[in-house]
């Protein structure tokens, strides 16, 4: 699991004993239910989290949630990037190592 997710759950579980209406966003104050995000052990709502934290696509200027693909020193969604000539989608590409010598 991904830090993040790790960090949300330890916090869940920590709201757990201190009570739900004890645990608040850090920017807005608003209690907490259900999922959140969490930056350095603290918890945000999730639009103050985006607004602080979060990657905006450099295509539709949305936040991006889940998959960021990465080119140029921009954060693009997967559904907004695609080739300027064919208009297809990239799809992920992992690297190749080269064959070892034998």
């Amino acid at each position: 699991s991904s830090g993040i997710e790790r960090r949300v759950r330890e916090a869940v579980v920590s709201t757990q004993s201190t009570g739900m209406n004890c645990f608040s966003c850090q920017e807005c104050k608003k209690p907490l239910t259900g999922e959140y995000m969490c930056k350095d052990g603290t918890p945000y709502c999730e639009e103050d989290y985006q607004t602080l934290f979060g990657q905006s696509c450099n295509i539709c200027s949305e936040f991006i949630l889940g998959k960021v693909l990465q080119a140029g020193g921009n954060s693009y969604h997967t559904s907004c990037l695609k080739c300027y000539i064919c208009t297809n989608q990239f799809e992920e590409v992992l690297e190749k190592q080269p064959a070892e010598a034998e």
